[in-house]
């Protein structure tokens, strides 16, 4: 699965596909795997899709954790306890948590 593999490499936030890309290049390398751009281009697609899903699974279970911690329901919650827990930025526009 792509989750699993993202989990293997150990990401735990987001990174570029480019950066993706050069892990792959290298775990293909210290198997001493030949293999072509090609190969190289599908296996980091699928791990950088499996990154993202991973990562925001991660995400998810931290903010759960954080809203069983706090012992109220989320709708109960300030705005103010909700940005606390999503860890939303005042300069954060990109739409999701860090």
């Amino acid at each position: 699965m792509p989750e699993e593999k993202a989990e293997a490499v150990g990401f735990v936030r987001m990174r570029s596909f480019d950066t993706v890309k050069s892990i792959v290049e290298i775990l293909f390398c210290d198997m001493e795997h030949n293999t072509d751009v090609n190969e190289i281009m599908d296996e980091a697609k699928i791990l950088y899709k499996g990154m993202e899903k991973y990562v925001i699974k991660l995400c998810t279970d931290e903010i759960l954790g954080g809203i069983e911690k706090i012992g109220y329901p989320y709708q109960c919650l300030t705005n103010k306890e909700k940005a606390e827990l999503f860890n939303f930025q005042l300069d954060d526009n990109r739409g999701r948590a860090r």
